[in-house]
């Protein structure tokens, strides 16, 4: 069924990504990260990283709440297709999550005039961290077992990255002299 592949290609890819700044373990990278931003950036740049902040999670094609707004949608229609209670579920957890990324976005639509930068960078990490939850191991024995029954995609990693990722082809390379 396209619906379970789709969703399991999905959790794959949060639980297990091929690079740290994806899923879960990235928003946790992204919660570190984002307090380093005042000491690596100065003043101007600072603000513009986050006004683009702001613009990724609520403009940039996302459809607002970085992508999780519109998966939730999808969720709910596939628990109405498969009749599966643990999607709806997952469905209302996805628009939580959306709406904390909406919460961190709006935080920096103003960047350039904001006051209390480095409190709201703060607070934005925090949103981050808790959108990320628990470590996968820490989760508690319910959700853990929630989750595999969500996940259950059997095949190695590297054919499940190639499936979310694969190959462009390449056409003939065109030197320009």
């Amino acid at each position: 069924m396209d619906i379970v592949s789709s969703i399991e290609q999905t959790i794959d890819a949060h639980l297990d990504p091929p690079i740290k700044n994806f899923g879960v373990e990235g928003m946790r990278h992204t919660a570190s990260q984002l307090l380093k931003w005042p000491m690596l950036f100065r003043d101007g740049e600072l603000r513009m990283n986050l006004f683009n902040l702001y613009i990724f999670i609520e403009i940039g094609g996302t459809g607002g709440g970085c992508f999780r707004t519109m998966y939730s949608r999808f969720l709910k229609e596939a628990a109405k297709i498969t009749r599966n209670s643990a999607l709806a579920a997952a469905a209302k957890q996805f628009e939580r999550s959306g709406r904390m990324f909406s919460a961190i976005g709006q935080m920096f639509k103003d960047a350039e005039t904001m006051g209390d930068v480095e409190e709201k960078i703060q607070a934005a990490s925090n949103q981050f961290r808790e959108i990320g939850g628990p470590r996968r191991r820490n989760l508690p024995v319910s959700q853990r077992e929630y989750l595999k029954s969500l996940q259950t995609c059997r095949t190695p990693r590297r054919k499940r990255v190639r499936s979310l990722f694969p190959p462009k082809p390449v056409g003939p390379l065109k030197f320009i002299s």
